[in-house]
């Protein structure tokens, strides 16, 4: 499910299988299988296939004669989802309109649908709290623009929320300038700041847009398809949230490609490792595991959550 998200599509293997210790030895087989069961499982108006283009090369040698990866990953026309597609827009701040009742309210509306999925994010252990102060600049850069909202001013939820950002990194950078000098390393605190920044940057600009793109899909549904008189003002909101995901992505092509793909990877890893954590929660409640295995499993998923975190490795065996 996980490799159908456009914020994974460029994920490497290698690291997945060398960080996930439960995937280190996946076969072809066991992915064929997992790709037909979310296959089935998932809403037809819901599903999409999966992006392979960086995991079948690691099993090229299984891939048996004839496969058609159309055949097992596309579904049929009649059930392919039609819902509207994000539209690109400029990565400008959206201009001002005249107050309107009508816009404000569904600007309300699809605030909470951020903040529900900000939410969710975190539940699912992908806005983890060793990824720094994620979690809470995507909530408070929602807080900073209510009273804005309420006057008729557009959604600018992606410049808020980097003032937020801005002032950690001023924060940070004051207390690694106090470490260095105590420790007299300062190259290393630096390198290590550096990195944090563009880690932390990396995955917020991710999650931000991925939240987005959540919010149009349940808004879209609600609202889109209905001859109701917030037709003209839901397009207005849907169209400031696509310029909101156009920042974001302006932000990742700040950094290098390469290292954008190998935070990426590391994050899938991290994500991964905490559904497992819960799925071994859940197996302990329902008395599939006992205290003692739960234990152990969770602490062998503690210690690769720590590598994947610290890990820094561009190559990976």
């Amino acid at each position: 499910h996980m490799l159908t998200q456009d914020r994974f599509v460029h994920v490497d293997f290698a690291i997945v299988r060398y960080h996930v210790w439960m995937l280190s030895d996946l076969t072809f087989e066991d992915l064929k299988v997992s790709i037909l069961r979310n296959k089935k499982t998932v809403h037809p108006d819901n599903y999409k296939p999966p992006r392979l283009q960086n995991t079948l090369p690691y099993f090229e040698r299984d891939l048996p004669a004839g496969w058609n990866e159309s055949a097992v990953t596309q579904r049929s026309s009649s059930e392919v989802e039609t819902n509207p597609s994000v539209t690109q827009n400029g990565g400008n701040e959206p201009k001002e309109a005249a107050y309107d009742p009508k816009t404000v309210q569904l600007r309300k509306v699809f605030i909470e649908l951020l903040r529900k999925a900000y939410s969710s994010q975190a539940e699912k252990g992908e806005l983890d709290g060793r990824l720094g102060f994620v979690e809470y600049q995507l909530h408070e850069g929602l807080d900073l623009i209510e009273e804005g909202i309420e006057k008729g001013k557009p959604l600018t939820d992606w410049n808020s929320s980097r003032v937020i950002s801005h002032k950690n990194i001023a924060c940070l950078k004051s207390t690694c300038s106090c470490l260095s000098c105590c420790c007299g390393e300062v190259g290393k605190f630096s390198a290590v700041a550096k990195r944090e920044h563009v880690v932390e940057n990396v995955i917020f600009s991710l999650s931000f847009i991925r939240a987005h793109k959540e919010a149009q899909n349940y808004f879209q549904k609600q609202f889109c398809n209905s001859e109701n008189e917030f037709r003209g003002a839901e397009k207005s909101v849907i169209k400031e949230s696509n310029e909101q995901i156009e920042m974001a992505l302006a932000e990742l092509k700040l950094y290098d490609e390469k290292e954008v793909r190998n935070i990426v990877s590391h994050f899938f890893c991290i994500v991964l490792l905490n559904k497992q954590a819960r799925i071994v929660s859940r197996y302990q409640t329902q008395g599939l595991l006992s205290e003692r295995e739960a234990t152990t499993f969770v602490e062998e998923i503690e210690d690769q959550l720590l590598k994947a975190h610290m890990c820094q490795k561009s190559l990976h065996p």
